[in-house]
Protein backbone atom coordinates (compact mmCIF):
# COMPACT_ATOMS: atom_id res chain seq x y z
CA UNK A 1 0.00 0.00 0.00
CA UNK A 2 2.80 2.41 0.90
CA UNK A 3 4.57 1.70 -2.42
CA UNK A 4 1.40 2.37 -4.39
CA UNK A 5 0.82 5.63 -2.55
CA UNK A 6 4.45 6.68 -3.14
CA UNK A 7 4.24 5.93 -6.88
CA UNK A 8 0.95 7.81 -7.11
CA UNK A 9 2.43 10.82 -5.33
CA UNK A 10 5.55 10.78 -7.52
CA UNK A 11 3.38 10.48 -10.62
CA UNK A 12 1.37 13.52 -9.59
CA UNK A 13 4.40 15.63 -8.69
CA UNK A 14 6.71 14.74 -11.60
CA UNK A 15 4.77 16.78 -14.24
CA UNK A 16 4.97 19.81 -11.93
CA UNK A 17 8.76 19.47 -11.52
CA UNK A 18 9.13 18.80 -15.27
CA UNK A 19 7.02 21.83 -16.21
CA UNK A 20 8.98 24.10 -13.88
CA UNK A 21 12.29 23.00 -15.40
CA UNK A 22 11.06 23.63 -18.95
CA UNK A 23 9.55 27.02 -18.25
CA UNK A 24 12.54 28.25 -16.28
CA UNK A 25 15.02 27.25 -19.01
CA UNK A 26 13.15 28.17 -22.20
CA UNK A 27 11.03 31.08 -20.95
CA UNK A 28 13.11 33.83 -22.58
CA UNK A 29 14.75 31.71 -25.29
CA UNK A 30 13.61 31.59 -28.89
CA UNK A 31 16.10 28.89 -29.87
CA UNK A 32 18.60 26.45 -28.46
CA UNK A 33 21.99 26.35 -30.15
CA UNK A 34 24.38 23.44 -29.95
CA UNK A 35 27.25 21.87 -31.84
CA UNK A 36 27.00 18.33 -33.18
CA UNK A 37 30.16 16.56 -34.24
CA UNK A 38 30.82 13.37 -36.19
CA UNK A 39 33.74 11.40 -34.73
CA UNK A 40 32.54 8.02 -36.01
CA UNK A 41 35.27 7.48 -38.59
CA UNK A 42 32.60 7.30 -41.31
CA UNK A 43 30.20 9.48 -43.27
CA UNK A 44 26.65 9.72 -41.87
CA UNK A 45 23.69 10.44 -44.11
CA UNK A 46 21.38 12.46 -41.84
CA UNK A 47 20.42 13.43 -38.29
CA UNK A 48 16.85 14.16 -37.23
CA UNK A 49 15.19 15.06 -33.93
CA UNK A 50 11.73 15.03 -32.43
CA UNK A 51 10.33 15.72 -29.00
CA UNK A 52 10.24 12.70 -26.73
CA UNK A 53 6.73 11.36 -26.44
CA UNK A 54 5.88 9.94 -23.05
CA UNK A 55 3.18 10.17 -20.40
CA UNK A 56 4.53 13.57 -19.25
CA UNK A 57 4.51 15.00 -22.73
CA UNK A 58 1.70 13.64 -24.89
CA UNK A 59 0.76 15.56 -28.03
CA UNK A 60 -2.73 16.94 -28.37
CA UNK A 61 -4.60 17.43 -31.65
CA UNK A 62 -3.11 20.90 -32.13
CA UNK A 63 0.54 20.01 -31.47
CA UNK A 64 0.98 16.46 -32.81
CA UNK A 65 3.36 17.58 -35.59
CA UNK A 66 5.95 18.54 -32.97
CA UNK A 67 6.43 14.79 -32.40
CA UNK A 68 7.31 13.97 -36.02
CA UNK A 69 10.96 13.63 -37.06
CA UNK A 70 12.49 16.93 -38.16
CA UNK A 71 14.14 17.62 -41.47
CA UNK A 72 17.83 16.72 -41.63
CA UNK A 73 19.80 18.96 -39.26
CA UNK A 74 22.92 18.82 -41.42
CA UNK A 75 22.91 21.44 -44.19
CA UNK A 76 25.29 19.54 -46.47
CA UNK A 77 24.44 16.31 -48.30
CA UNK A 78 26.42 14.17 -45.85
CA UNK A 79 27.77 14.52 -42.32
CA UNK A 80 31.44 13.73 -42.90
CA UNK A 81 33.80 12.30 -40.31
CA UNK A 82 35.44 15.08 -38.23
CA UNK A 83 32.72 17.51 -39.37
CA UNK A 84 31.08 19.76 -36.76
CA UNK A 85 27.93 21.80 -37.31
CA UNK A 86 26.23 24.38 -35.15
CA UNK A 87 22.49 23.80 -35.18
CA UNK A 88 19.61 25.90 -33.95
CA UNK A 89 16.35 24.45 -32.66
CA UNK A 90 13.39 26.78 -32.13
CA UNK A 91 11.86 26.55 -28.65
CA UNK A 92 9.11 28.10 -26.58
CA UNK A 93 7.79 27.69 -23.04
CA UNK A 94 6.00 24.46 -24.12
CA UNK A 95 9.22 22.85 -25.38
CA UNK A 96 10.32 19.86 -23.31
CA UNK A 97 13.92 19.13 -22.37
CA UNK A 98 13.75 15.54 -23.62
CA UNK A 99 14.31 14.92 -27.32
CA UNK A 100 14.90 11.84 -29.43
CA UNK A 101 17.67 11.76 -32.05
CA UNK A 102 17.70 9.57 -35.16
CA UNK A 103 20.96 8.96 -37.05
CA UNK A 104 20.82 7.46 -40.55
CA UNK A 105 23.96 5.93 -42.01
CA UNK A 106 22.48 5.73 -45.53
CA UNK A 107 19.57 7.39 -47.34
CA UNK A 108 17.25 4.38 -47.03
CA UNK A 109 18.70 3.06 -43.79
CA UNK A 110 16.37 0.23 -42.69
CA UNK A 111 17.69 0.36 -39.11
CA UNK A 112 18.46 3.96 -38.14
CA UNK A 113 20.04 4.52 -34.74
CA UNK A 114 17.66 6.19 -32.30
CA UNK A 115 18.70 7.76 -29.01
CA UNK A 116 15.79 8.55 -26.69
CA UNK A 117 15.34 11.07 -23.89
CA UNK A 118 18.38 13.22 -24.66
CA UNK A 119 18.30 16.30 -22.40
CA UNK A 120 18.59 19.41 -24.60
CA UNK A 121 18.08 21.90 -21.75
CA UNK A 122 21.75 22.15 -20.92
CA UNK A 123 23.30 20.56 -23.99
CA UNK A 124 26.05 22.56 -25.73
CA UNK A 125 27.91 19.91 -27.73
CA UNK A 126 26.88 16.42 -28.83
CA UNK A 127 29.60 14.14 -30.26
CA UNK A 128 28.80 10.93 -32.14
CA UNK A 129 31.47 8.21 -31.92
CA UNK A 130 31.86 4.47 -32.50
CA UNK A 131 32.61 1.91 -29.81
CA UNK A 132 32.65 -1.83 -30.48
CA UNK A 133 31.08 -1.24 -33.92
CA UNK A 134 28.07 0.74 -32.66
CA UNK A 135 27.38 4.49 -32.74
CA UNK A 136 27.04 6.25 -29.40
CA UNK A 137 26.96 9.88 -28.33
CA UNK A 138 28.60 11.85 -25.55
CA UNK A 139 27.89 15.29 -24.22
CA UNK A 140 30.78 17.71 -23.89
Amino acid sequence: MKKTLLFLLLGLLSPIVFAQKVVSYFDDAEAVQMVIENQTGARLFSIHICKTWDEKNEPDAEHWQEFVWSEDLIPSRFFEDDQAEQITIPVDSRTPCSWDIMVKETENDPTPIIFTNVDFCFLKKLVFFVKNGSIFYKVE
